[in-house]
């Protein structure tokens, strides 16, 4: 391991919360759709999954400020940094999805990976384990719609011609590009339109901003 590990992005879980966030379609048990918050089934299932005061008292209304959101990364961040084994983390705006956060920073070389996932989580929970996600599932996706069918129109936009089955395998290309810890740009990875249809298939926040690629 280097001098400057990076810290590995498949520690970092929000994003398998937020892919399953975005898959479901929030029905009642008839299976008819939800009448109300188009997340608010997901808002039920967090708050009653909630380990700390602070993300029950984030998620009891259904929505998600910017400054709770803001408050959660700050307490996810200051956790880190108070490790003694050497966490220097920072939080910078996401570029492409506006009002979310990306994390940067480096960690102690002589850190093992397993107990790097291990801190990193106990860092999230109770701070942005269950309200990132949400949060930014709700900008990308505020009408809880199909997110592929989003994507898809996306691409299509932009003159490719994918299909509903190359989805995967153009997400597992841009992981490092779309990851929220230390996301890079790299020859193998798809271009940023291409990136920026799978992030925020909408465009939500991005008309008055060009969009940028998540260059270290």
């Amino acid at each position: 391991m280097s001098r400057s590990a990076r810290i590995a992005i498949q520690s970092f879980t929000a994003l398998l919360a937020l892919a399953s966030l975005l898959a479901a379609t929030p029905t009642h048990a008839e299976g008819t759709p939800t009448s109300v918050h188009p997340w608010a089934r997901e808002f039920a299932a967090a708050h009653a999954a909630a380990t700390s005061d602070f993300e029950r008292t984030v998620l009891a209304d259904d929505t998600i400020t910017q400054a709770e959101y803001d408050e959660a990364v700050a307490r996810f961040v200051a956790c880190l940094r108070a490790e003694p084994q050497g966490f220097s983390v920072t939080a910078e705006p996401d570029p492409l999805i506006p009002g979310a956060a990306i994390y940067r920073g480096d960690i102690a070389p002589d850190v093992p990976p397993e107990v790097r996932q291990r801190i990193i989580a106990s860092c999230q929970e109770g701070t942005t384990a269950l309200i990132e996600p949400l949060f930014i599932a709700t900008i990308v996706n505020p009408s809880h719609t199909d997110i592929d069918g989003l994507v898809l129109a996306c691409l299509e936009a932009h003159g490719e011609a994918v299909t509903a089955g190359d989805l995967p395998a153009l997400r597992e290309d841009a992981r490092t590009a779309t990851a929220r810890f230390n996301p890079s740009m790299t020859g193998a990875t798809p271009d940023p339109a291409t990136v920026a249809c799978l992030v925020n298939p909408l465009g939500i926040g991005l008309e008055a901003t060009p969009i940028a690629s998540p260059h270290t």
